[in-house]
């Protein structure tokens, strides 16, 4: 699998050290009007699409985690399938998250494509302090895709993940580390790659070095090419 198209990104580090630096600043404040706004791109189909609704992936702090799958109206078989990875911000924020139009958006987006569209919530860090939670309920959606994969009519050996803004160092680090074989593509969208600006700047007892470090995209990034 080649990652040169991410590799370049390594260009960017000013800019990523303003991105993780301003979302942390305006963590508490944060909102996302863009998710509100239906997509301006469309396809024929988009309103016939397949919806398997709130299906729950996984259990945690009392709350059922759940996604939904959108597939073409008369799917043929198992689907490669696209996993879209939220953003970041409060748990109040993303409590919604998956019936925001944005996202829902997407998910038909991909299934009028003839592509499976995988859309699901996982818990906020906390301004990035409880990035290891929230990046083990992504961990656990691709083990209950894996799993559930004909299940749900996806293809567990094709899939791919779209993840935005604040949303790449839960969502990507383990796969740029691991690199599993299943993982096909990747696309980040204005995407937080680097974490390692925080240290000094957020309080060390939540945010240590050695996390920012483990969950920046770009460190595991870098490791990952290095063991080629």
């Amino acid at each position: 699998m080649s990652l040169q198209s991410l590799a370049s990104l390594q260009s960017l580090a000013s800019l990523q050290s303003l991105m993780s630096l301003s979302f942390f600043a305006t963590f508490q404040d944060f909102t996302m009007p863009g998710s509100q706004q239906q997509l301006v791109y469309a396809l024929p189909g988009m309103d016939q699409v397949h919806v398997r609704a709130d299906v729950t992936y996984k259990v945690a702090d009392g709350e059922a985690l759940q996604l939904d799958v959108y597939t073409p109206p008369e799917p043929g078989g198992a689907l490669p399938a696209v996993v879209f990875c939220h953003g970041d911000g409060p748990e109040s924020y993303l409590q919604g998250i998956r019936g925001t139009p944005q996202y829902t958006g997407w998910g038909r987006l991909a299934a009028a494509a003839g592509l499976a569209g995988v859309v699901f919530r996982r818990r906020s860090t906390a301004q990035f302090a409880r990035v290891r939670e929230s990046a083990g309920d992504v961990d656990d959606l691709f083990a209950f895709v894996q799993t559930h994969a004909s299940g749900l009519g996806i293809d567990a050996g094709r899939l791919a993940v779209w993840v935005c803004s604040a949303g790449p160092p839960a969502a990507l680090s383990a796969l740029l580390r691991d690199r599993p074989a299943f993982l096909r593509a990747i696309a980040v969208y204005y995407g937080v790659l680097d974490l390692q600006p925080l240290a000094g700047k957020a309080p060390p007892e939540t945010h240590p070095e050695e996390l920012l470090r483990e969950f920046s995209p770009l460190h595991q990034l870098g490791r990952s090419e290095e063991r080629r």
